[in-house]
C-alpha cells in the first residue's frame, strides 16, 4: 500500500487512497496527523478527506483551539 507523506509546521501528515482496499464503491483519501517524533496519531478521532482539513487541525492544534 502507498502513503503519501507531507510535512507541516513540526507535525508529519500521511495520505492513504482508498481505492487500494480494492472495493469499488470506496473512493477518496484519508489524512493522518502525527507528532514529527512519531507514535500515536493526534488525528484519529477526527475524519480528515482533503489535505486542507489536516492543515487546518494542525493549525488549530497549535493556536491552542479545540480539535
Amino acid at each position: 500500500m502507498k502513503i503519501s507523506t507531507h510535512n507541516y509546521r513540526g507535525y508529519i501528515i500521511t495520505g492513504f487512497n482508498l481505492r487500494q482496499l480494492g472495493d469499488r464503491e470506496v473512493s477518496g483519501m484519508s489524512y493522518n496527523v502525527y507528532l514529527v517524533d512519531g507514535g500515536e496519531s493526534l488525528s484519529s478521532s477526527e475524519c480528515l478527506t482533503r489535505l486542507s482539513e489536516a492543515k487546518r487541525f494542525i493549525d488549530t492544534l497549535i493556536s491552542g483551539g479545540a480539535a
